[in-house]
């Protein structure tokens, strides 16, 4: 599953960087979330698996701070992209109901 969520991730990476067709404000939300992601499955759940197995962190003591930290920057990151995408729909729907 995990391999699948990484290449899933960096292939919407590549097709929204890679083709300007592509290259929307909706996609760019889709592109932050996708970077949210990918960084949450490669930085923290492989190790935080690993922690489960052994009950124990064998990665040292800075790893365990940046793992927090990605942790939390990614999880924050994802809410903040879903609420400014909300936003930007609202006010999209908003100005599209007024001219009706």
């Amino acid at each position: 599953m995990l391999f699948i969520a990484v290449v899933g991730n960096i292939t919407v990476i590549w097709i929204v960087v890679g083709h300007k067709s592509m290259r929307s404000v909706t996609n760019f939300f889709l592109l932050n979330l996708t970077i949210a992601d990918l960084m949450m499955a490669t930085f923290n759940a492989i190790f935080n698996f690993v922690f489960m197995l052994h009950s124990h962190w064998p990665f040292g003591q800075i790893y365990c701070t940046i793992n927090n930290f990605i942790s939390n920057l990614t999880v924050a990151s994802s809410v903040f992209t879903i609420t400014a995408m909300s936003i930007d729909r609202y006010n999209f729907i908003r100005i599209l109901s007024t001219n009706l």
